[in-house]
């Protein structure tokens, strides 16, 4: 939790290294607006990139605890990262998930201010991970991999749906399924152990 006395205590105890860093982007402003205007001036435009997430460390995220799923103890319920074809256990970013209904109340006063600062900063940008304002892939923090994770919202199909592909539908694809080769591959001779103690056979 922020508590306004702690935060001014370590304000005092690190007033040397705040002002460093403070003073390294004012110098950093500076100079990047100057080579902008320099750039500018030649016919050249500044392309931006900004990122869907935000660190959990991050300044956005101590600052404004109440725009993302965190406890009463500012601990994420949930992160990001995405199940991927390339991986066999998907991405675990670790990024925390926005409160999205509290950022409609505000009329997304903070995405709004993010995109005004950024506007000074580049001629134009790109939303990295843009899917993220409509579907999301969030994974429980108790989660050890990115597979365990699930699309927020999620898009479900009906048995007719299926079916109209030309697909059948039978009633255990609605059961949780691992192929053992899968099982083999992650935990090796650890397998019969796992399937023992951690899995419920069908």
């Amino acid at each position: 939790l922020r508590r306004e006395e702690a935060l001014e205590e370590w304000r005092k105890k690190l007033s040397k290294e705040i002002a460093f860093y403070k003073f390294q982007q004012f110098l950093f402003t500076k100079q990047w607006l100057a080579l902008k205007s320099y750039a500018n001036k030649k016919g050249i435009l500044i392309v931006g990139d900004i990122p869907i997430y935000v660190a959990l460390d991050g300044a956005d995220t101590w600052a404004n605890p109440e725009l993302f799923q965190l406890d009463e103890d500012c601990t994420p319920l949930a992160v990001a990262g995405p199940p991927d074809a390339f991986s066999a256990t998907g991405q675990l970013w670790g990024n925390p998930l926005y409160r999205w209904e509290y950022h409609k109340e505000t009329g997304y006063a903070w995405w709004m201010k993010r995109f005004h600062k950024m506007a000074e900063y580049f001629d134009a940008y790109r939303i990295d991970h843009i899917l993220g304002f409509f579907r999301i892939w969030e994974i429980p923090m108790h989660a050890v991999h990115g597979l365990l994770g699930q699309f927020d919202p999620s898009l479900p199909m009906s048995r007719e749906e299926i079916e109209s592909y030309g697909l059948t539908f039978r009633d255990e694809y609605l059961l949780p399924f691992i192929h053992e080769s899968f099982l083999g591959q992650l935990f090796g001779p650890h397998t019969h152990l796992v399937k023992q103690d951690f899995l419920q056979l069908v």
